[in-house]
């Protein structure tokens, strides 16, 4: 083989012309073409498919490695051309994103000029229109002077900077900095397109739909497609493509997901080839010899990539092809190893190189060259001649099932020269990012740059992954992570390193909730293992798994957990970030228990260390945090500040989706104040703000706040229709706690209409209370048992105990809980004829009095009205006197003023409407 040429400039003018003539004409698709023999039944299939009025709009042609899948699609692209059908392929391996699979098709799809209506076409339609306003949105953030380097960066399409330890940080700095300039949606918009771009490409294909055909979209490799790919393509692209056809190319069965779609896809599985068909392969490929070719047909079996791995051994070795040493199973690595062993060694050497990397051209060849002068058109050519070589968006590839079997044997065998040539492909790609390609391009370098750094320096290659998952984590970019992710995965580690490739993938399955009990999984048996010595490990691991265990209910991990990363943390350098995760996890979970004195403690002093730092994005948690906890105290005007103040702090950041979270603990107070126009004005922004970002979790929780409202104007059928929605998110989530809470809404509205329904319902919320030790959710839950209870007739025995107890339970931030449930025990024992009703009411409003003006208003109310139901208006002087008497606990109003009014006149004393315009004022 001709591997040099002495005129390297003269080469290079014809490398552009091969290249051109190769990749993009039909000399390729030709000889791919000749390997396509019969196949009558996937002819028959895609023809049938492709017609307008077919009810197939999937066809999945399935089979093992080396079968033919990839010439079944080439010839249903000839197929597509031959016949004026708009048509488009991808190929789904090498760590793809919906971008950039949004992106090539959109490519092919534009150089068509198809018409679409209005005189456009799909280079000038809604997918090129959204494509011109994210390079818009990156335009102007690169050319704001003010920006930060990071912040260009990263708008440019590049990942955060990789510094250890800090790139979450970096990454929420930048995405602070970036809403500052175009603004949240924007912002959201150009870190997490796919959504956006997905619509277009669907309303563009959806427009060109004609009555006699359909746009066909090509999917080669599917089985390389991640869990989110695969996703995006099941439930975004392919519901909204009704009139296309999709056609996938994959090695294994679809996922369990795509059953919904069973009356629309056909499956087709691609068997091996018959003799007569292998024998017509053989005279395609000029092999006349008779012998040869029923050894050939002997060893293929039907498999076409054997047989034409067999056909380049002939040729290459002369015609001498020794398939006597190739015995039993894995032929087509026995076949490899035969080619390694018998062809001339620069063949083999450059075959070698050409599979280091994923696609090549010629100018990857010239890169992996080590000779001055090298000419890379003949070697390119000659490869391309070679039946284990296949077309690629960016050239040629290698079939991915020999690529593993040479990289294998070169790793084993020269295990020095596979790093170097790793190497070497990796400079190649930094010379390809050096000349600043479009940040569509400039992803799918970075991962085939990644994808070589780990295989010759595992070690900056781990740290290069960990911090590009932290990041993107950060920025909930899932595709993303999981892409970067199976780099890390599909690649071989150390004990030790294998252990932080485990955390990534527990990092990957947490985001946007999607598989919380996975992840606290694998991160309980990476802290358990007893190889796990690194401090930098354990602080990350356990800050995340506290925050895990919490979602998940489990409170008491969560709470061990936390004191391990916060320990862990004392000796790590740049661990102030995940000590803050594990103390808010400390924090909420503290609160989810009920120990609410620990819980505001433990959040002070997350809130002070924020500030410490400069950390405005934690500090706006912090804040949050501690007003959501204020709330359950019972101190409504502090909880009013402090969300506020979190509030406007997300504004000024600028932050996609964190004003979300006080907005919707700030309709709470709304609601409890009563101020219900408020709350729903803020609860109908949150919710769509919500559903617009895909945060499922604070969704369920705007539809639990929005039951609350629609039962506090009385209308319980529309609170139990917001509370079943909330239960399926919870459900979905698998998030035990909102199940809980969710289920006590439940049992509120229906005690209204079904007070038997209303009990199944809080006992199912107890129940789950109890086990997760959440003491005052279970207390609230008991509380509605015991309602619905009596709605029935009566209170049992066991239940009416656990109240009274309750009642006299003075913990801290109980107040207006607690002095409700003692209403609701004196009014039991008021009908029982018990002298005990009146300490339970002086109970109660002493209660009340450690919480606000309204919680003590109500208090009263509520006595009153037992009084009046009783026939006791007796009582009510004498609960005023002896509490007004006793009154020692600070309250929102002056103890004079309480001890000069009768308790029926607590309203205008309290003077609630001054209080709540206060808080009206505060929460603008």
């Amino acid at each position: 083989m001709n591997a040099q040429a002495s005129n390297h400039e003269g080469g290079g003018q014809a490398t552009e012309a091969i290249r051109t003539r190769l990749t993009n004409e039909e000399f390729l698709r030709r000889r791919q073409l000749q390997q396509f023999t019969n196949r009558d039944a996937e002819r028959r299939a895609l023809a049938a498919a492709v017609k307008p009025d077919s009810q197939t709009r999937l066809l999945h042609l399935t089979g093992i490695a080396g079968i033919g899948k990839s010439t079944v699609l080439t010839a249903g692209e000839d197929y597509c051309r031959r016949h004026g059908i708009v048509y488009a392929r991808v190929n789904l391996g090498g760590q793809r994103t919906p971008e950039t699979i949004l992106a090539e098709l959109f490519e092919q799809l534009a150089a068509t000029d198809s018409a679409l209506p209005g005189g456009q076409t799909f280079a000038n339609g809604s997918f090129a229109r959204e494509l011109a306003r994210l390079r818009s949105v990156r335009s102007l953030v690169q050319s704001t002077e003010s920006a930060s380097q990071d912040t260009r960066v990263m708008a440019a399409g590049s990942y955060a900077p990789v510094r250890q330890g800090e790139s979450a940080v970096v990454a929420e700095r930048v995405l602070a900095e970036v809403a500052e300039i175009v603004g949240r949606g924007d912002a959201e918009f150009l870190f997490n397109p796919g959504e956006a771009l997905t619509h277009a490409l669907i309303e563009d294909v959806e427009a060109w739909h004609r009555g006699d055909s359909r746009v066909c979209l090509f999917f080669d490799q599917y089985e390389q497609a991640g869990t989110s790919v695969d996703e995006w393509i099941r439930n975004s692209l392919f519901p909204g493509l009704s009139s296309a056809l999709l056609v996938f190319g994959g090695r294994g069965q679809l996922a369990p997901g795509w059953t919904r779609w069973r009356s629309m896809t056909q499956e087709i599985a691609i068997e091996p080839l018959s003799n007569g068909d292998m024998s017509l392969l053989m005279e395609k490929a000029a092999v006349r010899d008779s012998a040869i070719v029923r050894r050939i047909m002997e060893l293929a079996a039907g498999l076409p990539l054997a047989a034409g791995i067999a056909v380049d051994l002939l040729n290459e070795t002369g015609g001498k092809l020794e398939l006597g040493r190739v015995q039993g199973r894995e032929v087509v690595k026995q076949l490899v190893d035969l080619f390694l062993a018998d062809v001339p060694q620069d063949l083999v050497t450059w075959v070698q190189r050409a599979a280091i990397v994923r696609s090549f051209n010629e100018d990857t060849l010239l890169q992996m060259a080590t000779d001055p002068g090298f000419d890379p058109t003949p070697v390119f050519e000659h490869l391309a001649r070679l039946s284990i070589t296949q077309l690629h968006a960016r050239g040629l590839a290698i079939h991915d099932a020999v690529r593993a079997f040479l990289n294998q044997d070169l790793q084993v065998r020269a295990p020095t020269r596979y790093a170097n040539l790793h190497h070497r492909a990796y400079q190649y790609y930094s010379l390809l990012l050096g000349k600043g390609p479009s940040a569509e391009d400039q992803r799918e370098l970075q991962i085939e740059q990644l994808y070589h750094q780990i295989r010759y320096d595992p070690d900056a290659g781990l740290v290069a992954i960990r911090e590009l998952i932290e990041s993107t984590t950060l920025l909930s970019q899932l595709e993303l992570s999981e892409a970067v992710l199976s780099l890390a995965t599909e690649a071989t580690w150390s004990e030790a390193q294998s252990l932080w490739v485990r955390y990534m993938d527990a990092l990957v399955r947490q985001q946007r909730n999607t598989d919380n009990r996975g992840s606290a999984q694998i991160l309980d048996e990476i802290l358990t293992d007893p190889r796990c010595t690194d401090p930098d490990l354990r602080v990350r691991a356990a800050a995340y798994l506290a925050m895990n265990t919490w979602y998940l209910g489990d409170f008491q991990k969560a709470l061990h957990w936390a004191a391990v990363a916060i320990d862990n943390a004392q000796r790590v350098e740049r661990a102030t970030g995940f000590e803050h995760i594990a103390v808010e996890a400390k924090a909420l979970t503290q609160d989810r228990m009920g120990q609410f004195a620990e819980a505001v403690d433990t959040q002070q002093r997350l809130l002070e260390s924020a500030r410490a730092t400069g950390d405005k994005v934690a500090e706006a948690w912090g804040l949050n945090n501690l007003g959501y906890l204020k709330w359950h105290t019972g101190d409504w005007q502090e909880a009013v500040g402090h969300l506020s103040e979190s509030r406007n702090t997300f504004e000024e950041l600028r932050h996609p989706y964190g004003a979300t979270y006080p907005q919707c603990h700030l309709a709470l107070v709304h609601i409890a104040c009563g101020q219900p126009d408020e709350a729903r004005d803020l609860l109908q922004t949150t919710l769509e703000l919500c559903r617009e970002r895909g945060n499922r979790e604070i969704e369920a929780k705007c539809l639990q706040n929005l039951s609350d409202y629609w039962l506090a104007v009385g209308d319980p059928r529309q609170a139990e229709a917001a509370a079943l929605e909330a239960l399926g998110i919870s459900r979905d989530l698998d998030l035990p706690f909102y199940e809980c809470d969710t289920l006590r809404r439940l049992g509120e509205a229906r005690l209204r209409f079904d007070a038997a329904q209303a009990h199944a319902d809080f006992t199912a919320g107890s129940d789950l209370a109890a086990g997760m030790h959440a003491h005052y959710t279970l207390l609230r839950c008991r509380l509605g048992q015991a309602q619905a209870e009596l709605a029935g007739g009566s209170v049992s025995p066991e239940l009416r105990a656990a109240l009274l107890d309750a009642a006299r339970d003075d913990r801290q931030g109980y107040g207006e809980l607690r002095s409700r449930v003692a209403v609701f025990t004196g009014r039991l024992c008021l009908a029982d004829g018990d002298a005990g009703a009146a300490d339970l009411f002086v109970e109660a409003l002493h209660a009340a009095s450690t919480c606000n003006a309204v919680a003590l208003e109500r208090c009263a109310e509520a006595i009153i009205a037992c009084c009046a139901d009783a026939g006791r208006p007796d009582l009510a002087d004498d609960v005023r006197g002896r509490w007004t008497g006793a009154l020692t606990v600070p309250t929102t109003v002056s103890a004079v003023e309480l001890a000069q009014a009768r308790i029926g006149d607590l309203r205008p004393c309290l003077a609630p409407e001054v209080m709540l315009e206060r808080m009206r004022r505060t929460s603008r």
